[in-house]
């Protein structure tokens, strides 16, 4: 029986240039924001990812774009334990009062000082950060399909170099938060670089000319935030992967 799974973590854009700034500098964490029986419960910084094989992610493709990393899925969860895991689908009633419940409690602790408040705020916090409706309650789309990872930035998280990182229990709050930030990538949120080592695939449309995506590779100075050398450069060609090949093929 074929593995419904993938050893790789795929991350998409639709933009070309989004894609070769990726590979240059990383990955910008972005806030999304998760719905409840339409209704906004919260917003969070994270990385979206998906494990699905190579050759079942056309439709993947068609809503997220034809310019993808993958990443080893063995290495990444050695080394981002803590703030990444597979998404946790929600389906039945009371599961969906349950992660209400969830939210209620994290609303209540998130400023109480005492030991036993801020433990379960983080309980709540770890378990909400990873949960997603099983489906769309208006158009019907069924997330589930998706297969999603999470890479995450804690609630509260103060990391050298950025502003304190919150997430957003309000929606008017994160409203306001995204008109004054329309462009993602100038947030105060975090790169996450990576190293070659790490990275299996990059996937690239069918419309790029093969010179020109290893005339990219060839010239870039950092990858994944990171210096590398001549030789990295060359192994990194090695992972050049066309998506209509893929499709035509398999």
């Amino acid at each position: 029986m074929d593995n419904p799974k993938s050893k790789t973590l795929f991350h998409f854009t639709k933009s070309e240039d989004a894609f070769y700034s990726i590979l240059e500098n990383g990955l910008k964490f972005t806030y999304n924001e998760e719905r409840y029986k339409d209704v906004f419960h919260y917003a969070l910084p994270m990385i979206c990812f998906c494990d699905m094989p190579l050759t079942m992610i056309g439709e993947h493709t068609k809503k997220y774009g034809t310019f993808g990393i993958g990443f080893n899925k063995r290495k990444m969860a050695n080394n981002y334990w803590k703030l990444l895991n597979p998404v946790n689908y929600i389906f039945s009633k009371n599961l969906l009062d349950g992660a209400e419940s969830l939210l209620e409690i994290a609303k209540k602790k998130c400023n109480e000082e005492d030991e036993e408040s801020k433990k379960l705020y983080k309980l709540a916090t770890n378990q909400l950060a990873f949960m997603k409706p099983y489906a769309n309650s208006k158009n019907k789309q069924v997330f589930y399909n998706e297969s999603e990872w999470r890479l995450i930035v804690l609630d509260k998280s103060k990391i050298k170099g950025f502003k304190p990182i919150n997430w957003f229990w309000n929606e008017e709050e994160y409203k306001k938060f995204k008109e004054e930030h329309k462009n993602p990538m100038e947030t105060h949120l975090p790169i996450f670089n990576f190293s070659p080592e790490e990275v299996q695939f990059i996937l690239v449309d069918k419309n790029i000319n093969r010179f020109a995506i290893t005339s990219k590779i060839l010239n870039m100075k950092t990858f994944g935030g990171n210096k590398i050398d001549e030789y990295q450069r060359y192994e990194l060609l090695t992972k050049v992967v066309f998506l209509d090949e893929i499709k035509d093929n398999y």
